[in-house]
């Protein structure tokens, strides 16, 4: 027996249809996560922040020098750094 999926057991969201490229859960069902885009150029990131929920990075391409916390570290390309809530953290766009 096929089961058809329903509204409730996932949603669709365009990517272009993002305000900002970020993709806030509430917004969207309800979901407890949020997802951002991020494309900046060399020397660009974020400022120094934190959130009450995990942040999930994934390095597609280029380089960035994360601070989590008192660590730094170096990601490249097929890496994944996931940041636990309340830690403060940041990272720069590292590729010349």
């Amino acid at each position: 027996m096929d089961e058809k999926a329903s509204i409730v057991d996932y949603i669709v969201v365009e990517r272009d249809q993002l305000p900002d490229a970020e993709l806030e859960g509430r917004d969207h069902g309800g979901a407890h996560v949020s997802l951002i885009f991020v494309d900046v150029g060399p020397g660009d990131g974020p400022r120094l922040h934190r959130h009450p929920y995990e942040e999930i990075f994934i390095v597609l391409e280029g380089q960035a020098a994360f601070t989590v916390g008192a660590d730094k570290l170096d990601a490249r390309p097929g890496q994944i750094i996931i940041v636990q809530p309340e830690i403060a953290h940041t990272f720069v766009n590292s590729a010349s």
